[in-house]
């Protein structure tokens, strides 16, 4: 399942998401926007977790949760095609 994080600190790397999600399952993988010229974090990215049960806790439990100092948003990322 895709997840969209949103209003993420700058500071925010791979690793520490990583380490955010792997709480609620097996992460595939992470994708952190970053900035063309800056090259910093923008804030927001997408998580992949396989397991649907797993995602889902992990939307409901970080939805408007506080990390790095920032309120984030999570939710089912919706691709269209």
């Amino acid at each position: 399942m895709n997840i969209f994080v949103s209003n993420l600190s700058v500071s925010a790397h791979k690793s520490h998401l990583k380490n955010l999600f792997s709480e609620f399952g097996k992460v595939r993988s992470i994708i952190v926007i970053r900035g063309y010229f800056s090259k910093k974090t923008d804030t927001s990215c997408w998580v992949v977790i396989d397991n649907r049960a797993d995602a889902e806790n992990a939307i409901r439990n970080l939805d408007h949760s506080i990390f790095m100092e920032k309120t984030i948003g999570v939710s089912e990322a919706i691709l269209l095609l």
